[in-house]
């Protein structure tokens, strides 16, 4: 139960990070948000993925978690040239 719930309290303040990151100063092209963006969906898929590795008791699949860090992936990588360029 404690694991459950440090889990969502993990995922809820990446998520806020995310956000609030990507309405400031991703939207301005910010070279130094693009890396924080991707540290932190580095670190919040890549705890997910490991959590249902290690321990397997999540309810989402494997797939399901691997579908995300892809979408992910692709979405962070998609603005490179703009942010990058400047």
């Amino acid at each position: 139960m404690i694991t459950k719930k440090l889990l969502g309290i993990t995922i809820l303040l990446i998520s806020l990070l995310i956000i609030l990151i990507t309405q400031k100063s991703y939207s301005k092209g910010e070279k130094w948000s693009w890396y924080t963006l991707l540290i932190a969906g580095i670190t919040l898929w890549g705890s997910l993925i490991g959590y249902r590795i290690v321990i397997g008791y999540l309810a989402p699949s494997i797939a399901t978690f691997i579908i995300g860090a892809t979408l992910f992936a692709v979405g962070i990588s998609l603005p490179v040239k703009e942010i990058f360029s400047k």
